[in-house]
């Protein structure tokens, strides 16, 4: 019995052992399990860090090498950088050249009117910008980088017409109405009707039962930098339609209508250009786009969100002429309130005007020449700011990595007057399905533009034309000239490169070496200042080489050409054969020319003969509207053409009668103050 329940008490107590050990080890297992999950979780999150780890790389590494990035920095030398040249002929290398050289440049940009590149753009905090208008916008708007700019849109209604310029204007309104079906044929025409078309006299009155907000000019700064900007190049705001200056906005709003079509046309605007503003804007907004920089007469840029980006330092009403100078409101010259108008063709019949008609008649005249002078003054003041940028928009920079351009995409015409990248050909239609796919994959990959991180492309043109332009010029000036004998012409071009040469030939006769020369001409010329990083920094290197190795090729050739000839001379004091030489010296002649004629530097011409004076400008005209009225490389697109057709053109414009195009003269000239307050008294409508 004793052993019974000795056994009995150990088995219980073994059962009691056994149970606790059991649960012991029960809660041993919950711990590993709690473990296990722990740590099952920890690897889940390593593997799905790694796969995503892998996944960004490998998108960054195909965003890179779809853009031709390089896996490591490069080390461009004078032996090795030919290697780093992307396939690219002569042409289209001195078109991305000019292209470049004319970045944010109003004159060269006027001069190269159709631009077909797209540049990121930044302008830095702080900067002071402008708009003129009724009230800060509230969605997308225009700002000007200039101050002259802002206040002629401020005051676009200028003086009220008085006087005999009433009456002209009154005609006009009637022979060149802006609604043809209201006013019916034109020779059939009452000019003794008040023309409703416009308000007629005083333009800065409220119509009856509606209270006008007053334009004023506003000063803004930026509150941040601006660092995703679009940069179109040419005359990109000149409002032209059949031309290519606007080719550039009317691709990204095809674009953008056939890849967002759920986005809304809205209300009818006023002007193709706003539906451009309000579509690029919303297509922009995911990809952090803030607007696009065009030109006019001088720089402005389209802001698609005011609130986010400026912050008001100014606001100054902008009073008209006629109100600043405390006038009373122009005398209102028509038939029903007395005076004599001719109901047939317009006119006043100045026989049949009483004496006190002839005292009002001319008290008006001298107010409104005297006001129109006041209006001209703030044209002549755009006009000098415009000219300012001849040389560069310093405000705006460029990070040159990111440049997409038609150039090498497609053929372009050797004429820049003529290009056009927007048509209906198939093949217009998958190039700008191209320049949409590149823009896209840039502005949805790049934070910001940052153009310090970029080489400044355009020093090196200046630095190219600068150097090589009287070398060209001199030398076409020399085999051009009739009178000259091939001697003197061979004389003279070794002259001129004589220092050229020298500065690259080591150890000349002995060990003189061409394509040593060559190579570090343009090495010295050309080469970048930063790594090269895209298809867009090798495609503009390489434009830049090409065209710098022809000009060391043909100055060279030419030299040795010459030099030949001089060595001949004087050695012998006479040439024994001249004509064997002048095939040679005909042909390279010729291939000068060309090549200057194929660069079509901006150097080349468009400049004063002689110096102006301080009341006057060296002009070069603008596209689109400015105070020298509306000009369009094709006349018929001006808004005021009608039955114009003899309509003499602005200064420094000619017509191209082999293209039929208007164009700007490569001779400009001084023009002053005093031509636009002629202009002012003279004015037509």
């Amino acid at each position: 019995m004793e052993l019974l329940n000795y056994t009995n008490s150990n088995s219980s107590e073994s059962e009691a052992s056994l149970l606790s050990s059991k649960d012991k080890k029960k809660k041993v297992n919950l711990k590993w399990r709690y473990l296990d999950v722990r740590v099952k979780l920890l690897i889940a999150l390593c593997v799905l860090s790694i796969l995503s780890n892998i996944l960004f790389f490998l998108f960054g590494l195909n965003f890179k090498r779809s853009f031709n990035y390089t896996d490591d920095p490069q080390s461009i030398t004078i032996s090795n950088y030919s290697s780093y040249l992307a396939p690219i002929s002569l042409l289209n290398s001195s078109f991305m050249f000019n292209s470049i050289n004319s970045f944010l440049k109003q004159k060269d940009c006027d001069v190269f009117p159709v631009g077909v590149s797209y540049v990121p753009a930044s302008i830095p905090k702080d900067t002071v910008v402008y708009h003129a208008g009724s009230g800060i916008p509230e969605s997308y708007e225009w700002v000007a980088m200039d101050v002259e700019f802002s206040m002629n849109f401020a005051e676009r209604s200028r003086s009220a017409f008085r006087g005999s310029a009433q009456v002209e204007h009154q005609r006009d309104l009637k022979l060149h109405p802006r609604d043809n079906k209201k006013y019916g044929p034109r020779e059939d025409i009452n000019f003794c009707e008040v023309s409703k078309d416009m308000e007629p006299f005083e333009m800065q009155r409220s119509k009856p039962g509606k209270e006008k907000v007053p334009t004023t000019l506003m000063s803004f700064r930026l509150k941040h930098d601006l660092d995703k900007l679009i940069y179109l190049d040419g005359a990109s705001a000149s409002k032209t339609s059949e031309t290519g200056e606007m080719d550039t906005q009317a691709l990204l709003y095809n674009q953008i209508k056939k890849t967002h079509p759920d986005f809304d046309d809205g209300s009818e605007k006023f002007m193709i250009e706003r539906d451009y503003a309000e579509k690029i804007c919303k297509w922009g907004e995911p990809l952090g786009i803030q607007g696009y920089v065009r030109l006019e007469l001088g720089f402005e840029f389209v802001l698609c969100d005011f609130n986010e980006h400026l912050e008001m330092i100014s606001n100054v009403s902008v009073a008209s002429a006629n109100k600043f100078l405390d006038l009373p409101e122009p005398i209102e010259i028509s038939k029903d309130n007395g005076w004599p108008i001719n109901c047939t063709d317009g006119f006043l019949i100045k026989e049949e005007l009483t004496a006190d008609q002839r005292k009002i008649l001319e008290l008006e005249d001298l107010r409104y020449n005297h006001l129109s002078s006041l209006d001209a003054m703030n044209g002549w003041e755009w006009l000098k700011a415009g000219n300012k940028h001849n040389k560069g928009e310093d405000k705006i920079n460029l990070d040159y990595r990111y440049l997409v351009s038609a150039i090498n995409k497609t053929e372009l015409d050797v004429d820049n007057y003529k290009w056009k990248i927007v048509d209906d050909s198939e093949d217009s239609k998958d190039l700008q399905n191209e320049i949409f796919s590149d823009l896209i994959s840039y502005y949805s990959n790049v934070q910001r533009f940052d153009p310090t991180k970029s080489t400044n492309w355009q020093l090196k043109t200046e630095g190219i034309m600068e150097k090589f332009t009287p070398y060209l010029k001199n030398i076409e000036q020399t085999l051009n000239d009739q009178e000259m004998l091939m001697i003197d012409k061979a004389f003279k071009i070794n002259q001129l490169l004589h220092p050229l040469i020298k500065r690259y030939a080591d150890q000349y006769p002995k060990k003189y070496d061409v394509d040593e020369i060559i190579n570090t001409g343009v090495w010295e010329y050309t080469h970048p200042t930063h790594d090269l990083q895209t298809k867009a920094d090798k495609l503009i290197f390489s434009s830049l080489a090409t065209v710098t190795k022809e000009i060391f090729t043909q100055l060279i050739t030419i030299h040795e050409l010459s030099l030949t000839i001089t060595n001949e001379y004087l050695k012998n004091g006479k040439l024994d054969d001249q004509n064997k030489y002048y095939m040679s010296f005909a042909k390279e002649q010729n291939s000068i020319l060309n090549l200057i004629n194929g660069l079509n530097w901006i150097s080349f011409g468009y400049e004063c003969s002689l110096k102006c004076g301080i009341d006057e400008i060296c002009f070069t005209p603008s596209w689109g509207p400015s105070p020298m009225g509306w000009n369009s490389i094709k006349e018929k697109e001006r808004e005021d053409q009608q039955n114009k057709e003899d309509r003499e053109l602005a200064p420094g414009f000619f017509s191209d009668e082999r293209s039929g195009l208007t164009k700007i003269k490569s001779e400009q000239v001084c023009l002053g103050l005093n031509y636009l307050l002629d202009r002012s008294m003279k004015r037509k409508f």
